[in-house]
Order: C-alpha cells, then sequence, then structure tokens
C-alpha cells in the first residue's frame, strides 16, 4: 500500500462486482469505465473499474484519484472512504449513498421524487459550507455537479436522506495547493459548470499539451487506441509528459479563486434544479436571483465566499427564518445497484467529433447516474436546456478585464426548439457515422 494512501485494508475474499453502470466513452466499441456494486462484510462498495490498458489517460487517472482520495480525507473532507484491494484498475469506496441526480427521480413504480426541491436546495445549503474550508485550504473540485454528489441514508442502504452530510464523489478532476498537477486536467472545459475564469486556464494547459502531441505525431489521450507501434508511441508521449502547468501555479501563488469557481458550479446545478421546479411558490424569485449572482460571469461579481453563498440561498428558501431540513422527508427501502441506473432527468447523447477514421462515440444505450464527464473533443447534447444559461464570454485569465453577460434568459419554445433542432443534428450525424 502507498504510505500516502489512507485506503483499509480489505476484510475479506472478494467476489465479482454486480455491473451496473459503463462509461459513455467509448474506445473502439468498448467503455473505458465500469461501475459496480460490491457487498462485503464491511458493507457495500462501489468499484469504478478502469480498462487501464484501454488508452494511455486511463492508466493513470486513478493513480491521480486515490492521492487526492487521501488528502482530502487527512483534510477532513466530505469523501467516502477508500478501500484497498491491490487492484490497480480499480477504486473502491464505502457505498456513501444515492446521488442527488438520483434523487431528483422517484422510486420505482412511483410517481414523486425521492427529495423534493426544497430538500434538495437544503442539500446545496449543506454543501456549500461544508466546501469553504476546503477552498480555504486550495482544494478545487472541477468536476462538481449533482452527479458527483451523494447524500447518505440513515441506515446506509435504507431510510431517511441525510441532507446535512452530503459527501463528494469523483475526484479525477479534483486539484490542490501545492499537488504538483504535471499534466492537464483532461476535461471539457466549455462545460457550463466551468466558471470562466477556470476555462481559460484549463484551455491554456491542454493547448500546450496538444501542440506537444502534434510535433511528437502522437494522439491526444483519450480519444482512440492505435494499433501496435502508435499505441506504444502515444503511451509514451503522455507518460512522459511532465510539464508545469498554470493551474497549479494561479492556485499555489493564490492567484485563482477556488471558492468562486466552485460556487459557480454549484450555482449552475442550481438553475437546473430550480428550472425544473414549479414548487418554490413565492420563494422563486429570491431563489433565482441568490443563483444568478452565483452564475455571474466575472467572480468579483458572485457572492463573497461559499458561506455568503449558503446564508443567501438559506435565507431565500424561508419566509419565516425556519432552519434548513436535517433529514428528508421520505423513507427508502432497502436498496442495492438496481437504484443507481435509472434514468437521469437530463439525458446527455455523445456525438464523435473526431477525426475521420478515429473510433466514434456512440450515444449512451443506458442513462446511468455516474457516467463520466465529457472530454475534449467529445460534444455534449442535452435534451432539455434550464430557463437560464451562461452566457460564454471570451476567455479570461484571472485578473483580465471584462465581465460579458451574467445570464442569457431563454424562453420556453426557444429553449425547446433548440434542443430539438441539436437532437436532429446529433442523430443525423450518428446516422452518417
Amino acid at each position: 500500500m502507498s504510505p500516502e494512501s489512507t485506503a483499509e485494508p480489505w476484510p475479506q475474499t472478494v467476489d465479482e462486482p454486480r455491473w451496473f453502470d459503463a462509461s459513455r466513452r467509448l474506445v473502439g466499441g468498448r467503455p473505458d469505465s465500469r461501475y459496480g456494486w460490491l457487498d462485503t462484510a464491511h458493507g457495500p462498495c462501489i468499484v469504478k473499474a478502469l480498462d487501464t490498458g484501454l488508452t494511455a489517460y486511463a492508466a493513470t487517472l486513478l493513480s491521480h484519484e486515490r492521492r487526492m482520495l487521501a488528502r482530502l480525507a487527512a483534510l477532513g473532507a466530505p469523501v467516502p472512504s477508500e478501500r484497498a484491494m491491490g487492484r490497480p484498475d480499480w477504486l473502491v469506496t464505502d457505498f456513501a449513498g444515492l446521488t442527488l441526480e438520483r434523487l431528483a427521480q422517484p422510486a420505482p413504480g412511483e410517481r414523486d421524487p425521492l427529495l423534493s426541491t426544497q430538500e434538495r436546495l437544503a442539500v446545496w445549503v449543506h454543501l456549500l459550507r461544508q466546501l469553504a474550508p476546503l477552498a480555504a485550504a486550495g482544494v478545487l473540485v472541477i468536476d462538481l455537479h449533482a452527479g458527483n454528489v451523494v447524500v447518505p441514508l440513515t441506515e446506509v442502504i435504507r431510510g431517511q436522506a441525510r441532507l446535512h452530510t452530503p459527501r463528494l464523489i469523483d475526484h479525477a478532476h479534483t486539484v490542490e495547493a501545492g499537488f504538483d498537477l504535471r499534466r492537464p486536467v483532461w476535461i471539457d472545459p466549455h462545460q457550463a459548470r466551468v466558471a470562466p475564469e477556470l476555462r481559460a486556464v484549463l484551455l491554456r494547459d491542454q493547448a500546450h499539451l496538444k501542440r506537444v502531441f502534434e510535433q511528437a505525431g502522437a494522439e491526444l489521450p483519450g480519444r482512440t487506441r492505435l494499433p501496435g507501434p502508435r499505441d506504444d508511441h502515444d503511451r509514451y508521449c503522455w507518460a512522459s509528459y511532465d510539464e508545469a502547468q498554470h493551474l497549479q501555479a494561479l492556485l499555489d501563488g493564490g492567484s485563482l479563486d477556488a471558492a468562486a469557481a466552485m460556487q459557480h458550479a454549484v450555482g449552475v446545478a442550481l438553475l437546473t434544479l430550480i428550472d425544473a421546479s414549479d414548487t418554490l411558490g413565492t420563494c422563486q424569485a429570491k431563489v433565482d436571483a441568490v443563483v444568478r449572482r452565483m452564475c455571474a460571469t466575472a467572480p468579483a461579481d458572485r457572492w463573497p465566499g461559499l458561506l455568503a453563498a449558503a446564508d443567501a440561498l438559506a435565507s431565500a428558501m424561508s419566509q419565516r427564518g425556519d432552519p434548513l431540513p436535517l433529514v428528508g422527508q421520505a423513507r427508502l427501502p432497502a436498496i442495492g445497484p438496481e437504484w443507481l441506473v435509472a434514468a437521469p432527468a437530463f439525458d446527455v447523447h455523445t456525438a464523435a467529433v473526431d477525426k475521420p477514421g478515429s473510433d466514434a462515440q456512440a450515444p449512451p444505450q443506458s442513462g446511468g447516474m455516474l457516467a463520466t464527464a465529457a472530454m475534449p473533443g467529445t460534444l455534449l447534447i442535452e435534451a432539455r436546456l434550464p430557463r437560464q444559461v451562461v452566457d460564454p464570454p471570451a476567455a479570461q485569465v484571472p485578473g483580465a478585464s471584462g465581465q460579458g453577460k451574467v445570464l442569457r434568459e431563454r424562453s420556453t419554445p426557444q429553449r425547446w426548439g433548440l434542443a430539438l433542432a441539436l437532437a436532429i443534428g446529433a442523430l443525423v450525424g450518428y446516422v452518417l457515422v
């Protein structure tokens, strides 16, 4: 076991997990990762299994996540415990609950969501408060969205949802000041949840790697797998890439506000939540105003810190100053892996934009709760669009001038018209491929 690992020894002989989901990213027709449920003497665990032989990128992803999980555990962060298994291609963590994405859906055979809009808003308020000390320690959770926030149950696999103790999963794209990052964070910077100032930094680091790979005649990591010596060459280029990252330098120097970037990501998640709800009543306008400010283009225009954003959101939710609920009202029966594969509220389809002749990425065949984020070179098309969307400004490095628009309104007909056009375009492109 690595000296920096906090993983606890595995307590028994392990059976094969019950695989319930796979990544939407296909390389040569194979998903680059799978997700399974493992019942053990210690309790249920989630297995994240990467096909490390598929691409050079996959071969290094889990080592970063293990290192970050160990660091987060040392900081007392809200993350699940890792279980050591001696499998370099597996990351095994304690089952920590259901994602907010899943809790927005009904139980099998039911109509109402497992958590109400107000209860899910409460989870985000509690999470904002938990993120504040992490941001102060220089931690930046980049891939922050409802699918990576889990809510524990009072009896582990049954009972009520503990709204006040959410946990963060999937830290392949989490970084920290002093982490000595030597490769770019390989995530799509154009996703709405990526704050504009962070987007510019990610694009800069990724652009440098792309230039190096182009000069070396190598394919970008995670895009495709080439036969024989060409694949060996790609793996060598990725494994040997060792460059100082601008993102790391800004975090180390305090020039990138991790709290502001994470506040923006939470704001985008909240836009989706309140757009789909008609149950906020007279609180709607106040909550909407709070979330608008969280999504401001310029960091200085957002709330002055995560705690300030949490307090503003909590105040907007309550007309009488009532405290936030700590547990959900619904009582869940015993759950298993079948609960983790229900269709998400927003179906995301992947359209191939690789070079001609490379491995095309097919649309997902199932709507799982644990799909990986899109990578550079992948186009995401959402079947539904939020009522308010962040206006994509020109790239801004922290400290640069120019703020751009904060939000752009879309009417319902515009929203559905654009969604339909995008869906038709994706279908036509897929058929042609």
